[in-house]
């Protein structure tokens, strides 16, 4: 099996089930964040084509998600990636971060936050190992 995490006919599938997951189970934060990570995946992939739409219904998603449970690593590994794609890295950043503290072995929110404080010229940081808990 190939991995399919940017093809857009998955994401598209995958955005659908959880919309039905949604709507057997409109209080699950899991579901709310997923369905933000899905959308903001799905508008980077299709190329060529305006995400803000999608982007800003991902934010939406992710917000719902916090509100629901605000202990949720996986919601600011969501919010993190939508603040990233809008432009605000120092949010994205701030958002990984909060994901790290909620779950200091989160790979996603650690890969992220690293690539990104490397790709805004902090080097040290970046590269940093994050400490054990």
């Amino acid at each position: 099996m190939s991995h399919r995490i940017n093809d857009q006919e998955a994401l598209g599938s995958g955005v659908e089930m959880a919309r039905r997951a949604h709507a057997l189970a409109p209080t699950d934060a899991w579901v709310m964040s997923l369905l933000g990570l899905l959308l903001v995946r799905l508008a980077l992939a299709r190329r060529g084509t305006d995400p803000r739409s999608q982007v800003a219904e991902a934010e939406d998603w992710a917000l719902r998600a916090l509100n629901a449970d605000a202990g949720s690593a996986a919601t600011f590994d969501t919010l993190g990636l939508v603040r990233i794609h809008q432009g605000d890295l120092r949010g994205g950043v701030r958002a990984f971060k909060e994901a790290l503290t909620r779950d200091p072995r989160d790979a996603e929110a650690s890969a992220y936050l690293g690539r990104f404080l490397v790709e805004s010229g902090h080097l040290d940081e970046g590269i940093k190992r994050p400490s054990s808990p």
